[in-house]
Parts: structure tokens; C-alpha cells; sequence
């Protein structure tokens, strides 16, 4: 089994793993991401959509975020971030009923529109998102607009989406474009959440 390595933080060179059906985010954009996130990340409220191994939300506790929310519906996938939390030490619950944590790792095994109808229930406030689909797919776009379809995001919440450099994504539904990051064939399109349009919802299961 393949390992990547946290870059920096309280789990700082610890590895986890990864298997061969996902596509892990690089160590270059892991780096760069929290770079731009800098300082504003501790204390805050952190979505790993289409989470893979894990390793961006892994990071992201491990810079300071209070809470991190994984959205992940592939079984073997699932249990590779369950193992991953183990390693690194990170307690976790998937899917409470009744309640959510206000701190600490969620994990929800669900497509993506019936993952965030679950969170929007419990009046999640989610300050930063990262998004990974599968690349040369409908995935980027219809994950934005599920993410304005349900009121989980934070005023002016930052949205990071990974895509394959020649797909082009601008302002859209009720984000705006705030700058492009390219790190060769990736690129980073970051958002900023600035409310809701008046749309009908998206066809489609994600």
C-alpha cells in the first residue's frame, strides 16, 4: 500500500496511505493550499469533499481546524480514512444521529447532495471547503451547486475545488472566482461563498 506524509502541524511526518483506485492531492498542493490559508485556519470548520485517503482533511486538523467534515461514499475508500484517522491518532464518528459534534472528525459515506441534506439538518456553519472530484467529469460544477443548495457554509466561506487545468470554471451560482493556482496539469480554482441565487437544484446523484 502507497503512503503520503503530512506536511506540517501537530502530525507533521506522519504517514498514511493511499490505494490505487483514488488520486491522492500532491504534497506541492497540500503545501500550497495551506499556505494560502495561513494563519485563518485554526478554530475553524474544514469539508473534505470526495475525501479520498483523507490526507487534505487530515492536514487540516493538523494546522488547527477544529472541525473536519469528510464526505466519502466508496466502502473500501471509507475504510481507508477510517484507518488513516487511526494512524495519525485522530478520534472519529460517522453519520451521528441525533446530534453533531461540534469538534473533532466526521465521517459521512454518503453521495454528496444527501451528505449535505444531512449536515444542513444540524445547522453546520463550515468556514473552508476542499473539493477533488474525479477529474474529466460533471462532478466540479454539480458539486458547487450542491454546496448553494443547502445552507451549511459560513458567510464568506472559502471553497478550494482541484480539477484538470483545462476545465474552466468561473464565477458560478453563489460563488465568485477569486484566483487560479496552477501546479502543471492540476490547477486550484479558490472560491468565495457570497450567498445564494434564486436557481432550481441540479438533476443527478452525486
Amino acid at each position: 500500500m502507497m503512503q503520503v506524509t503530512i506536511v506540517a502541524g501537530r502530525y507533521a511526518r506522519k504517514r498514511i496511505r493511499f490505494i490505487p483506485k483514488i488520486r491522492p492531492t500532491s504534497t506541492k498542493v497540500r503545501k500550497a493550499l495551506f499556505t494560502v490559508l495561513g494563519e485563518s485556519l485554526p478554530g475553524g470548520s474544514f469539508l473534505d469533499m470526495f475525501a479520498g485517503s483523507g490526507a487534505v482533511g487530515i492536514e487540516a486538523f493538523s494546522r488547527g481546524a477544529d472541525r473536519v467534515i469528510f464526505i466519502e461514499k466508496d466502502d473500501e475508500v471509507l475504510k481507508l480514512i477510517e484507518k488513516n484517522l487511526k494512524l495519525v491518532g485522530i478520534p472519529f464518528v460517522i453519520a451521528p444521529k441525533g446530534y453533531l459534534p461540534k469538534t473533532g472528525a466526521v465521517i459521512i459515506p454518503w453521495g454528496i447532495r444527501r451528505s449535505l441534506k444531512y449536515l444542513s439538518r444540524y445547522e453546520v456553519s463550515v468556514d473552508y471547503v476542499f473539493i477533488d472530484p474525479p477529474y474529466y467529469g460533471r462532478w466540479e460544477k454539480m458539486a458547487l451547486k450542491a454546496l448553494c443548495d443547502y445552507d451549511i457554509l459560513a458567510r464568506r466561506a472559502r471553497v478550494f475545488l482541484e480539477h484538470y487545468k483545462r476545465s474552466r470554471l468561473h464565477e458560478t451560482f453563489c460563488f465568485e472566482l477569486q484566483k487560479r493556482r496552477y501546479y502543471g496539469d492540476t490547477c486550484v480554482s479558490e472560491f468565495l461563498f457570497v450567498g445564494k441565487e434564486d436557481e432550481g437544484t441540479v438533476s443527478g446523484q452525486l
